[in-house]
């Protein structure tokens, strides 16, 4: 019975430590977007972030070993929160014209999300000087013409499917790049600009079809 209660007390043990250690890195992510929203990339640090976020250093650094592991994390994290949406919404669509509507949508939405977070248009800024940050952002534009690719091979078969892929991909890659830098237009008619460059893009994409 003894055994069988310190076995109890163990799981509980690791539970509680489990959860606190996710509660700890999302309070740790949460004030590193506030940092970097307030003072940009450059002028984030992990003292800094230690302090706000009342977590110590050495704490920290269990966590998060360096500036850069944290920028993953954080670039991560938002990747997959957009893929899980972006799922979701081809899961739901009933023919290739709807197909077409969540890809818009979807690359909309993508745009509010960045232009709503400075952190994250900073966070792309820096991508040119740190290569762990590339990979992540090239696997997620791959992953997201899969995506989109698998939902229109449901109501089209292109002569080529590797040409589709390709295709999604150079889409997925202009859509992304046109959205990060429309986060900076001042434009009133941003979102139709928007509309018209994936019209464009969309078209260009249906050649493999």
């Amino acid at each position: 019975m003894t055994i069988y209660n310190d076995g109890m007390q163990k799981r509980k043990n690791t539970g509680y430590h489990q959860k606190r250690g996710d509660f700890r890195r999302k309070l740790i992510l949460e004030h590193c977007l506030v940092i970097i929203g307030e003072k940009g990339l450059t002028n984030f640090s992990m003292s800094e972030l230690s302090r706000r976020s009342n977590v110590p250093a050495g704490t920290l650094y269990q966590y998060y070993s360096s500036k850069s592991d944290i920028l993953l994390a954080l670039v991560s994290n938002s990747f997959i929160s957009t893929n899980i949406k972006a799922a979701e919404k081809y899961d739901r669509c009933q023919n290739y014209e709807e197909i077409k509507i969540a890809a818009y949508e979807n690359f909309i939405a993508f745009y509010e999300t960045i232009k709503a977070t400075p952190a994250l248009i900073d966070l792309w800024n820096g991508f040119k000087a740190d290569k762990k940050l590339q990979q992540v952002d090239k696997e997620d534009t791959q992953h997201n013409a899969q995506l989109l690719a698998s939902a229109i091979l449901k109501y089209r078969s292109p002569p080529d499917q590797g040409q589709l892929i390709n295709a999604c991909i150079l889409l997925m890659d202009l859509a992304s790049t046109v959205a990060k830098r429309a986060t900076r237009s001042k434009s009133k008619n941003i979102k139709k600009l928007l509309k018209t460059m994936f019209e464009m893009a969309w078209k260009n994409m249906e050649k493999s079809l």
